[in-house]
This record gives structure tokens, C-alpha cells and sequence, in this order.
């Protein structure tokens, strides 16, 4: 649906302005659109709806089994068989034999037949491994979308702090300009030495050449996020949130830190369950084949004998001289008593993949309390790193600030100006990887403890 309501704005919007105006997306807007249109989300939920068809295959083979057919025969040669010709002619002599035809140029017939599963141990356990395997490709859904929201946090975060940092690049580049004019005129009046002057250039030349690289960035920031969301590589997008919105979520982050982790919501460990219940069924499968199979048959059919073609003749179908019927009901039993000791191979591979999936669900089990300690002390690491950075930052602010009157009442020179602008940017800038930072740990945390989509 949500789907449905972007692209009718979309549509709405070019036809009132008479072209395509960019989509604005606030930061939930992309989660929401990438959850339904993101390519790896997409692929999973092919994935889903395979395994919910290949559950009603594997039921479908436990019922009837229905099957119509119709067929010609046109015997080129009648097959001939020799007789005593004293059948034929009694006068004939004895030990004389004559050729018989027996049979017609043309045999037609119609049949019908149902067969049923009536006893397969392993067609039970399968319909059983059929919907383990749906469980599975859903847990696999369900975790692409966890994972894609994180993707897409960072995508965003990543747009929208390159363009904070160009448009505090492009702030001091102004400043700095501005402060290299005055002292080019300042160094023709003999006021200020060369070197102050070719200094400024310096940091002129850097700034222009830091813009041009965090602007290259930035569209490929862009180009990152249309891809994890699924969006038209050729279509404007917009983004509607800014560096608050990321100051915003981080304000409480604290709080996650005091979530207690469960493992019955962490995604790998529930599929890590299902695995282990698909390997105890592949288990059961091959023990079932140890058991007889038991099914039943129903065929009818109508044959038609002529010296004519006649299989469109239907007039006198219900004729059983013109049509003979035949009709037969059968059971069939079927038990491997001995396969060669093959059979055994088979379920002892199978109760090593067992094995084999009881290891991997104890090893995801105590690397997801790893991980979690460790998201843990990373978010708390942000949090304080976030912390410094922002007081660092309001400390550079101030000294720029002062250094600035300073520099107006020509207490301070351009240097200190150019110096104390620098340290503010540089603080600026560590403080919005700080940001970005602390988002990336809130969303490897809250993935980890099922509280992925609480933005």
C-alpha cells in the first residue's frame, strides 16, 4: 500500500506541474518503502511465497490422483497365427496347417484412471519438513527486513551528514575568502608579511578541493541508498530529514542499553530452531523408509475393435458391444525388506546433520551474547564519544566566536582567525561521524534484541 501511495503522489504531482517533481522521504518513510521494495527484501519474499507453493505441492501428492487419455492403434500387419486347416475344411489333409488373422486394423479406446496414497510414513513427515522449510524462508524474510533497516539508517545517515559537512565547508570557504581578501589588501598597504597571505591561499585551495571530494561522496551516498531501498537509479529523491532528526534518536539511546536481551527474538537463533527441526525430520524421512508403502488404483477404460476408423465415433459409446469396457481395481504394496545396507547410510548421514545442527544452534546461541555484549559496549562507547565531541564542538564554537571579536578589534590576526575556523570544523565534523556513529550502534543493538523498527 505504501507503495501504491508513492507512486499515485508521484504521478498526481506531474500531472498538476506538468513534470516530475522529486520524492521527499523522511527518514521512516525510506525504511517503510525499502522494507517493501528493497531488491534483497524482494528476493526473500520470492523465497516465502516458493516455499508456501512447494507446502501445497507436497500435500497435493497424498491426494487423488486423476488422469484421463485416449488412444489409436492402427495394426499395419495383423498378426497371423496358423491352425489345422481340418478346422477350416474337413476334407483338407492331415498335418495341413492355414494362416488366421486375429485381430482388426483399427483399435481405439478411452480410459480413466484414479490412484491414491492410502500409508507413506515419508510423505507425512515431508508434508511436516514442507512447512518447516516455509518457517524458514519467513524467518529468512523477516531478517532481511531487520537487516535492511539498519542498511538503510546508515545509507541516510551517510546523505544526509555529507551535505551538512558541504554546507559547513562551503560556510568557512566563504569566511575564508573573505578574510584572504582583506589581507591581500592589507599586504599591498605593507600591513601583513607574504607569508600570512599565501597561508590563507593554502587553506582556500584545500577547502575547494574537500568540497569537490565530500560533494563526489555525496552522490554516491545517494546512489547507495536508492540501491538498498529499491529506488529508480534515474529518478530525483529527496530527503526531508536533517542532522536533528539523528540528534533526536540518539537523545535516549541510553535507554536500549537496559533492554534485556531474549533469544527468542533474535532472528539467526529462531532460524538456527527451525534448521534443527528440518535435520530431526530428514532424520524421521529416512526412518520412515524402513516402513511398507501402501496405495490403491482405479482404471476404466472403453475399447472400440473396427475395420474402420472410428475413434471420433462416440454415437453408440455406451454400447459395451461397440465399446467393450474394462475396468480394474488394484492395491499395491511395496516393502524394501533389504536395500544393501544402503538405507542405513542414509540415516546415519542423516542423524550426523542432526548433530551437526544441535552444534550450530548452541554456537549461534553463544556468539548472539557475544555480540550483544559487544553492541552493547559499543553503543556506550558512542554514547560517550557522541558526548565529548559535542562539548569539544561547543568549545570550538566559543573560541572561534572570541577569536572573531578579537580579530574585529584587530587584537587577533587572520592566522588565529583562519586557525581557531579550522579547529571548529574539524570539531564540527567529528562530531557528526560521532552522530552517525551512534546510530550505527543503536540499530546493530536493537536488531540484536528484536526492537529493530522502533525508529
Amino acid at each position: 500500500m505504501r507503495t501504491i501511495r508513492y507512486l499515485t503522489l508521484l504521478l498526481v504531482t506531474s500531472v498538476v506541474t506538468g513534470f516530475a517533481q522529486p520524492v521527499g522521504f523522511t527518514l521512516q518513510q525510506a525504511v517503510d518503502y525499502a522494507v517493501e521494495n528493497g531488491y534483497s527484501v524482494r528476493n526473500k519474499a520470492f523465497d516465502y511465497e516458493i516455499s508456501k507453493k512447494t507446502v501445497k505441492e507436497t500435500a497435493a501428492s497424498g491426494l487423488p490422483q486423476i488422469g484421463v487419455g485416449a488412444e489409436m492403434n492402427y495394426n499395419i500387419d495383423i498378426p497371423q497365427q496358423p491352425v489345422p486347416a481340418q478346422f477350416i475344411d474337413p476334407t483338407a489333409a492331415e498335418g495341413e496347417f492355414v494362416l488366421l488373422a486375429f485381430g482388426v486394423p483399427y483399435q481405439s479406446s478411452y480410459r480413466a484412471n484414479l490412484n491414491q496414497l492410502i500409508f507413506d510414513g515419508s510423505y507425512f513427515v515431508a508434508l511436516m519438513a514442507s512447512r518447516v522449510f516455509k518457517d524458514i524462508s519467513r524467518l529468512d524474510l523477516e531478517e532481511s527486513k531487520t537487516e535492511i533497516t539498519e542498511q538503510v539508517y546508515n545509507a541516510y545517515g551517510n546523505v544526509v551528514i555529507s551535505k551538512e559537512l558541504i554546507s559547513l565547508l562551503e560556510d568557512n570557504l566563504e569566511s575564508s575568502r573573505k578574510i584572504l581578501k582583506e589581507n591581500r589588501s592589507l599586504f599591498e598597504e605593507g600591513f601583513l608579511e607574504e607569508q600570512d597571505v599565501d597561508q590563507l591561499e593554502i587553506t582556500v585551495a584545500n577547502l575547494e578541493n574537500n568540497i569537490e571530494d565530500v560533494k563526489n561522496q555525496s552522490r554516491i551516498a545517494m546512489m547507495t541508498l536508492k540501491l538498498i531501498i529499491g529506488y529508480p537509479q534515474n529518478e530525483a529523491l529527496t530527503l526531508t530529514d536533517d542532522i536533528n532528526t539523528f540528534t533526536e534518536l540518539n537523545e535516549f539511546a541510553g535507554e536500549i542499553l537496559e533492554t534485556r536481551f531474549d533469544l527468542d527474538t533474535y532472528v539467526p537463533y529462531r532460524s538456527a530452531e527451525t534448521s534443527e527441526r528440518a535435520a530431526y525430520l530428514a532424520l524421521r524421512n529416512e526412518q520412515m523408509s524402513y516402513l511398507p508403502k501402501l496405495s490403491g488404483s482405479l482404471n476404466y477404460s472403453r475399447n472400440n475393435f473396427s475395420d474402420d476408423f472410428n475413434l471420433f465415433n462416440l454415437n453408440n459409446f455406451s454400447d459395451d458391444n461397440a465399446w467393450v469396457p474394462f475396468s480394474i481395481l488394484g492395491l499395491n504394496l511395496q516393502w524394501d525388506i533389504f536395500t544393501g545396507l544402503r538405507r542405513n547410510a542414509r540415516t546415519q548421514q542423516a542423524r550426523i546433520d542432526l548433530d551437526r545442527a544441535q552444534m550450530n544452534k548452541k554456537r549461534v546461541e553463544e556468539q548472539a551474547h557475544i555480540d550483544y555484549q559487544q553492541a552493547k559496549g559499543d553503543l556506550n562507547v558512542a554514547i560517550k564519544s557522541m558526548q565529548t565531541n559535542k562539548r569539544n564542538r561547543d568549545l570550538a564554537k566559543r573560541i572561534l566566536e572570541n577569536t572573531r571579536v578579537k580579530y574585529r578589534e584587530g587584537l587577533s590576526g587572520s592566522l588565529d582567525l583562519s586557525q581557531a575556523e579550522n579547529q571548529f570544523l574539524e570539531t564540527e565534523r567529528n562530531y557528526i561521524n560521532a552522530l552517525l556513529q551512534l546510530v550505527s550502534a543503536r540499530a546493530k543493538l536493537e536488531r540484536l534484541i528484536g526492537k529493530y523498527n522502533t525508529y
